[in-house]
C-alpha cells in the first residue's frame, strides 16, 4: 500500500480495527524491550537473509518482504519488512516502522507517501 491508501477517508481497516499510529508502534516495541531489541521478538523464525531470523516471541511473525519503489519494482525482499503508520511527517512523507535482517531492533523511519509498504491493523 502507499500511504494515501492508509489515510484514505473510506478507511483501509475493517470495522473495529485501525492502522496504528507511530505511538502504537512504540508501545508494541516497548512490550518487547524497546526499539533497540524488539525486532528479534517480532521477526519470524525463518525467511530472513543471512541468518537474520528472530525468535517470534511476540507472535507477530514478521516476514521480510521489502518494499515497492517509485518505479514499481520491489527491493530488499528477504532483507527488510516495513509497515506504514497513520502518522504523517510532512507534506510528502509519513512515518513507518522497519525491521532488517542485520538488526535486532525496530527502526522508526520516514518515506515518501508514494512508496509501497505493508500495513498491519490493530483492534481498537
Amino acid at each position: 500500500y502507499n500511504w494515501y491508501a492508509v489515510n484514505d477517508p473510506r478507511g483501509l481497516a475493517p470495522d473495529g480495527w485501525s492502522v496504528p499510529n507511530i505511538n502504537d508502534w512504540t508501545q508494541l516495541a516497548d512490550l518487547f524491550g524497546g526499539s533497540r531489541s524488539a525486532g528479534s521478538a517480532l521477526k519470524s523464525r525463518s525467511g530472513w537473509a543471512n541468518s537474520g531470523n528472530g525468535t517470534n516471541a511476540s507472535g507477530f511473525n514478521a516476514l521480510p518482504g521489502g518494499y515497492r519503489g517509485f518505479n514499481g519494482e520491489f527491493s530488499d525482499i528477504d532483507h527488510h519488512s516495513n509497515w506504514w503508520s497513520s502518522t504523517e511527517s510532512g507534506e510528502n512523507f509519513a512515518s513507518f516502522r522497519s525491521l532488517g535482517f542485520i538488526s535486532s531492533g525496530i527502526g522508526e523511519v520516514e518515506a515518501n507517501k508514494l512508496v509501497g509498504l505493508y500495513v498491519r491493523c490493530i483492534k481498537k
